[in-house]
């Protein structure tokens, strides 16, 4: 932990963030706002990062005559019109959505579905207010980074999350 001597703040060292494992909790990404829902496929492959029971449109230019998901379990496509599928995310993990175009050529989003922590991330802003904290969820944990202005904080934290 460092001390800032102008604003006494506690820093939650980085290198040992916090593993916080959870037994049956959901936990979210603050950038799933960053995200637009209509998302434009343009490049013959892409990445998108979502959030659990999210949705995204994807956009091609061209009509979509097929669509391909790799692990349905993970993301349902849905088709909307003739060029734009509604894709869901349903649990945690990494998967494909394959488009065709009519002249067969295939454009690939890499769908990355993180779990859901926002009900954690208003808690920890709620009960803790002085804090400046960051959320990073992962499969069945979160890591915690921040400054806190007490050392007491830290615990009280944990226990929480």
């Amino acid at each position: 932990m460092c001390h800032n001597r102008l604003a006494p703040s506690y820093r939650l060292p980085l290198a040992a963030a916090w593993m916080l494992l959870f037994a049956g909790a959901t936990l979210a990404s603050a950038q799933e706002g960053a995200t637009p829902i209509n998302y434009r496929v343009t490049a013959a492959t892409q990445r998108l990062e979502m959030v659990v029971n999210t949705s995204r449109i994807l956009t091609l230019d061209q009509d979509v005559p097929r669509v391909f998901v790799s692990n349905p379990d993970l993301v349902r496509a849905t088709p909307l019109s003739t060029n734009q599928i509604q894709i869901s995310a349903l649990q945690p993990g990494v998967t494909q959505v394959n488009m065709w175009d009519a002249e067969e050529r295939v454009f690939t989003v890499d769908v990355v579905v993180r779990p859901d922590a926002r009900e954690l991330e208003d808690l920890l802003r709620t009960e803790f207010p002085e804090a400046s904290l960051k959320l990073r969820p992962l499969s069945q944990s979160v890591v915690v980074s921040g400054n806190v202005p007490t050392p007491e904080m830290v615990s009280r934290i944990v226990t929480v999350a």
